[in-house]
């Protein structure tokens, strides 16, 4: 994946972002260019959060939330894993990618309370963070 965007690895899809508001579309169109190895928590959370190239994000978000799980873009500490854990359905499909998740939950969830974005990753955790059901 050394130095492609978005575009090299999707193709030039233009997959437009799941929000409204003008500034963040441009932003997400302006980052679909630039390489994925170049890409900072902040643009990782943006990107995560408009659902776009969840394939290729993930794993780099999972690896930097990994190193901090509380690793902070441009919103609070912890928005970067607020953005990944909000992808409990895509995560349940990738199984490997949600254990490491669920470990780096438990981390991030040591000492908090139950307020907030505590209580937000207790619930995470709770379930198991998508684990696929086991078949009867």
């Amino acid at each position: 994946m050394a130095r492609q965007s978005l575009d090299d690895l999707e193709g030039n899809v233009g997959t437009p972002a799941t929000s409204t508001d003008a500034l963040v579309v441009t932003k997400c169109q302006r980052l679909r260019k630039k390489a994925v190895d170049d890409f900072t928590i902040e643009d990782l959370r943006v990107m995560i959060s408009q659902e776009i190239g969840l394939k290729y994000l993930m794993p780099p978000a999972i690896l930097a939330l990994e190193r901090e799980p509380m690793a902070e873009g441009n919103l609070h500490p912890g928005d970067l894993l607020a953005s990944v854990i909000a992808h409990e359905k895509w995560l349940k499909k990738n199984p490997e990618l949600s254990e490491r998740v669920l470990a780096i939950a438990k981390r991030a969830a040591t000492g908090m309370g139950q307020d907030g974005f505590g209580g937000e990753l207790l619930l995470f955790i709770a379930r198991g963070s998508g684990k696929p059901k086991k078949k009867a």
